[in-house]
C-alpha cells in the first residue's frame, strides 16, 4: 500500500527499522507502557531488556513521546518505524 512504501521510506531514510505487520509486542514490554501512555503517545511496544525499549510508532522523529518513553520506563528508546493503522489495531488488540 501507499502509506506503507512511504513508511518503509521514511525509515530506509532515518536508518531505523521498519515495524512489519502484524506487530507481536512481547508481554514483557506492554507491561512497561501503561495503556493510557501508549494510546497518547500512538505507540506499541514490542520488546524489552533491561536496557533498552524497542516500539513502533508512525513518527519516529517524536522526541516528546521518546523523551516520555525514556522517563516512564528508564530504558532507551528504540525506535520502529509503523504505518498508523497498523498501530491503531495493535494497541487495540494488546491492551
Amino acid at each position: 500500500t501507499e502509506p506503507e512504501q512511504v513508511a518503509r521510506a521514511l525509515a530506509a531514510q532515518l536508518r531505523l527499522p521498519y515495524a512489519a505487520q502484524p506487530l507481536t509486542p512481547e508481554a514483557a514490554a506492554l507491561e512497561l507502557v501503561p495503556r493510557a501512555l501508549a494510546l497518547r503517545l500512538r505507540v506499541v511496544p514490542l520488546t524489552a531488556t533491561e536496557r533498552t525499549l524497542a516500539v513502533a510508532m508512525a513518527d519516529p522523529l517524536d522526541a516528546s513521546a521518546i523523551d516520555d518513553l525514556q522517563f516512564q520506563t528508564g530504558r532507551r528508546v528504540e525506535p520502529r518505524v509503523a504505518v498508523p493503522p497498523v498501530i491503531d489495531l495493535a494497541l487495540m488488540e494488546a491492551y
